[in-house]
């Protein structure tokens, strides 16, 4: 599929999808079982004494830092094989894994799900998580219900169009959002 019909399909997807704000609609409506391991892994590292265990779902960035390391050791990558396709520098990689990095933002987690949910697609028949599932687990993980996508945004409506139609490379999303006069993935990070 061309470019053009890809920016008619979205323009469509949106047509159909943008709610108005004022109902807060949610394209990933509240994850009830996501939400209470996300507590508990929360608990447990509180209990253990390392991070700070807000029970929030994501104010502790070491713990961001270590499930990025976990996913893409599970999925047998190397860091390389995601910062490079997610547009992050190398030094910013390790400043977001490391535990003097504050609260990752939503633009550079975003630009890391992409290359994790490909890696996840191409290794695994079905995959591990589906792209939408994936991409809301690292949004809380990292940054808890604020970061969730909605229905309400036409940016979060360009992310939900690209996972749903399995468009997972972010130089592709970036034309997308660019298409729309939005900010681009990851934003203000080289």
């Amino acid at each position: 599929m061309n470019i053009k019909n890809i920016c008619k399909k979205l323009d469509n997807f949106i047509e159909e999808n943008l709610e108005i704000p004022s109902n807060g609609f949610s394209a990933f409506p509240r994850d009830d079982k996501l939400e209470k391991y996300i507590d508990e892994e929360w608990e447990k590292k509180s209990i253990s004494g390392s991070g700070s265990g807000s029970g929030s779902g994501g104010s502790d960035d070491t713990f961001f830092g270590q499930y990025i390391e976990e996913k893409r050791e599970e999925l047998g990558l190397k860091p390389s094989d995601l910062y490079k396709p997610a547009l992050l520098s190398r030094d910013f990689y390790s400043k977001l894994i490391s535990i003097d990095h504050p609260r990752p933002g939503r633009y550079p987690v975003m630009s890391l799900a992409f290359p994790l949910i490909n890696a996840d697609v191409i290794k695994n028949s079905p995959p591990l998580m589906s792209p939408n599932e994936r991409m809301k687990e690292m949004l809380l993980f990292s940054g808890g219900i604020d970061y969730i996508l909605r229905n309400t945004s036409i940016f979060d409506l360009v992310i939900i169009f690209c996972l749903n139609e399995a468009l997972y490379d972010v130089n592709v999303v970036n034309h997308l959002l660019k298409n729309k006069d939005l900010p681009l993935l990851p934003k203000g990070l080289k």
